[in-house]
């Protein structure tokens, strides 16, 4: 088995009406971080590649 995102327990894929499904997704392996959009503070966990991988990685049960 390869050790993708698309594989990782922590992996959350993007909404299915967004046009690359299945090219990226979340990574829920930390709490999200804040960032600023449009002056306005949000939560957003990090976006990922589904095809990428890290350290982190952990087969899905």
């Amino acid at each position: 088995m390869d050790k993708t995102c698309s594989d990782c327990k922590h992996y959350r894929a993007a909404p299915t009406d967004c046009a690359t499904v299945a090219e990226y997704g979340e990574c829920r392996a930390h709490p999200p971080t804040v960032i600023v959009i449009e002056d306005e503070p949000v939560s957003e966990f990090p976006a990922v590649n589904a095809d990428e991988g890290c350290g982190e990685w952990e087969p899905k049960q």
